[in-house]
């Protein structure tokens, strides 16, 4: 009966210490765990606003058809202004933009205008962006990391993260043409629509 007992304490004893052990785990997970940035939840409410700018691309062998993806570089300044007087321009704001790509084409170019000299882009669909200069020279993200905290926080009502892309653009406060070029091929020939959204860094 004494051995009994003994074991008895000895088996609530652990089990306290257990017990405690789990509540400072706990508590250490809850003080380590980490919520999505203020920048990345303004684009987050952005790509679900119902509030946006809307444009539609055009393939650039309307404006010109003498403009193909390979002599881009060499004529920057007369596309930029076709762009413009077409209305395919996109700027950072406080509203997102719905850019219609043309139908068939993996690859679009819109008039980017930006007083800042950095930046975030945000799209929901999977895409890759650059930047290209008026002297024809091309500028790549400088950050293309996409926070797990960014992810998790951003989700639609069924669980989809409604963020695909986030990527970090410095530059100087100029003009350019912003290339998109569409990753998900299986939306190709279905007009689909994607959101690219502009943060302030």
């Amino acid at each position: 009966m004494r051995l009994q007992k003994y074991g008895l304490s000895n088996f609530l004893i652990f089990i306290m210490i257990l017990f405690l052990f789990l509540h400072l785990g706990c508590d250490k997970y809850q003080s380590e765990s980490y919520q999505i940035s203020d920048k990345d939840a303004r684009a987050c409410a952005q790509l679900q606003d119902t509030l946006y700018n809307a444009i539609t691309t055009s393939d650039l062998t309307d404006f010109n058809p003498q403009w193909t993806d390979a002599n881009v570089p060499q004529n920057v300044p007369a596309i930029l202004d076709s762009l413009k007087a077409n209305g395919i321009v996109v700027s950072n704001g406080d509203l997102s933009t719905w850019v219609t790509t043309d139908e068939d084409l993996d690859t679009n170019y819109v008039c980017f205008q930006t007083s800042l000299n950095s930046m975030v882009f945000y799209s929901d669909k999977a895409v890759t962006l650059k930047l290209m200069d008026s002297q024809g020279g091309l500028r790549s993200a400088s950050g293309t990391s996409m926070p797990m905290e960014t992810v998790g926080g951003c989700l639609s009502e069924e669980g989809d993260p409604q963020i695909r892309t986030r990527l970090e653009f410095s530059t100087p406060d100029e003009e350019y043409l912003l290339y998109i070029i569409n990753q998900e091929q299986t939306f190709l020939g279905d007009d689909e629509e994607f959101i690219i959204i502009l943060s302030i860094l």
